[in-house]
């Protein structure tokens, strides 16, 4: 017999008159043994979810290349529950149901994809080259176009669905460097903010601020309608390579210096990380509120208060991670190897 998510949620199931959430492990750990692991990934996420960074699956992305005759995979991005935007140099962005192993795809108008992010539920997909930014719908029909002139280095989307790009761009003779907000109902760009150092990475804070690491190992506070820089939180000593915000607003950042500091909302550095031995190149925050991070080809998860390291584990060279809304973790590898973690 099989049991379905209700009935291991169910205390009066056949199990007897025990705890219903020993119920439910007891019955994971039995269909474990008999690897039955697609059905019991969606229980343990849906009612027990504790990531434990135990591989639920490996999946071979050399099959988006063979199909599709594209050169390399950039980087993978989150879609919904189950769903993978992949993109690469070639002009069709893959989307993969990791659940169903099926592949849908879309073909960007405008040469390589570099980036996929999510804008009010349509995809929004970034060259990788100077060229226009294609916006599609859930029927992934081509719904808008943005012009940007400058090569994108970092993208993310507000949570109310504005969509927002780092770029350089040659202006007379110099380099320019913005930042840009863009309507995600008519393509125009709101708020444009000049930049005079290099971004390296962007995320949005809340409805109306935007964070950004830089080159010089800062950490700015943007004001996203008139511009102004608020605060600037200063404490690495090098390069910030990357950063989130997890469900309290806290910000947590990642450098080249191998440390991975935790910030509150006035600014000041609470907790610094340290285990990894090379550059951080990622930060995802899990639905219960733990910490991953990533450097080369090592994953760590920590409790961000407590700052200890819970877990740590290697696999192939990573090129990007990121978090499913259901709380699976996907690593894309140098080798296009897809693992998929719970």
């Amino acid at each position: 017999m099989e049991y379905n998510s209700e009935q291991l949620a169910d205390p009066n199931s056949e199990l007897g008159d025990v705890d219903p959430i020993y119920k439910r492990k007891q019955c994971i750990k039995k269909y474990l043994l008999k690897n039955i692991y697609d059905q019991l990934v969606r229980i343990i996420v849906e009612y027990d979810y504790d990531f434990c960074g135990k591989l639920y699956k490996t999946i071979d992305a050399n099959d988006v290349l063979q199909s599709i005759t594209c050169g390399i995979i950039f980087s993978i991005h989150a879609l919904d529950d189950y769903k993978i935007a992949i993109c690469t140099s070639g002009n069709i962005l893959r989307i993969l149901d990791i659940e169903k192993n099926e592949y849908t795809s879309i073909s960007h108008k405008h040469g390589g994809i570099y980036r996929a992010v999510i804008s009010n539920r349509n995809i929004v997909t970034i060259p990788s080259g100077v060229g226009t930014i294609d916006v599609y719908d859930q029927n992934n029909n081509c719904i808008m176009q943005i012009s940007e002139k400058g090569l994108i280095f970092c993208t993310t989307c507000m949570l109310d669905g504005r969509i927002v790009t780092y770029a350089q761009y040659n202006n007379h003779h110099h380099q320019k460097k913005c930042m840009t907000i863009w309507n995600p109902n008519n393509g125009r760009a709101e708020t444009v903010i000049e930049i005079y150092s290099t971004i390296e990475c962007i995320t949005a804070l809340n409805n109306r601020l935007l964070v950004t690491g830089d080159s010089l190992g800062n950490i700015k506070i943007w004001d996203s309608v008139n511009g102004e820089c608020k605060r600037t939180l200063a404490g690495h000593k090098y390069i910030v390579t990357c950063i989130a915000v997890d469900s309290a607003g806290l910000i947590i950042s990642g450098s080249m210096d191998e440390t991975i500091k935790i910030w509150n909302h006035d600014g000041h550095c609470i907790n610094t990380l340290k285990g990894h031995n090379e550059t951080i190149r990622d930060i995802l925050v899990l639905p219960n509120g733990i910490i991953l991070s990533q450097s080369r080809n090592v994953l760590k998860i920590w409790d961000p208060l407590k700052g200890e390291c819970l877990s740590s584990w290697e696999i192939d060279e990573i090129i990007n991670c990121i978090v499913l809304k259901n709380g699976l973790v996907a690593c894309l590898s140098k080798n296009n190897k897809i693992y998929i973690y719970y």
